[in-house]
């Protein structure tokens, strides 16, 4: 039992590892995602986070991938929040992506692929400066990228937002 009771639109996004361990494989990491609002959820056994330095290097690893600065709050323009609205397909990916979002003005847009240890991968998009309206990035996957689970980050201005994107064989 991993203590989820899994909607149909959630993503699991990590497992727990090493077959030696009682819950090998039950759902560690759970995304959901209702257009209204967005929930990470990760879940671990205490036991298995035995010495402070492992605790603090996975904690930190996710919130550093989510939050930057000194603040985990952060207020956002009412129009930078629609351009943080972005559709990614197809989901799951295997040869090429396409990343479609709009903007209401000029802005600077980055977006990158991360693991869920928090390690980049791939840049789909150096910061560029790109003009008002309906804006689409594709991106061919690289060779070598491992199929698996990523989250895929598009930054507006320096406001971020990520989505998991399963990568196929």
């Amino acid at each position: 039992m991993d203590g989820v009771s899994l909607r149909p639109e959630a993503v699991p996004i990590m497992r727990m590892g090493d077959s030696n361990y009682a819950y090998a494989d039950s759902i560690c990491g759970l995304w959901y995602d209702s257009d209204s609002f967005q929930v990470l959820t990760f879940f671990f056994n205490l036991s298995q986070a035995a010495n402070f330095e492992q605790r603090t290097t996975t904690a930190g690893a996710v919130l550093d991938f989510f939050f930057q600065g000194d603040t985990a709050t952060t207020r956002v323009d009412p129009a930078l929040a629609r351009s943080l609205a972005f559709r990614a397909f197809p989901n799951p990916v295997q040869d090429a992506l396409t990343l479609s979002f709009s903007l209401d003005q000029s802005r600077t847009v980055a977006a990158s692929l991360w693991t869920l240890q928090g390690q980049e991968v791939a840049v789909l998009q150096a910061p560029t400066t790109l003009a008002a309206g309906p804006q689409q990035l594709s991106w061919p996957r690289p060779a070598g990228l491992a199929a698996g689970t990523y989250l895929l980050r598009l930054s507006v201005d320096g406001q971020s937002v990520a989505r998991p994107l399963q990568v196929q064989p």
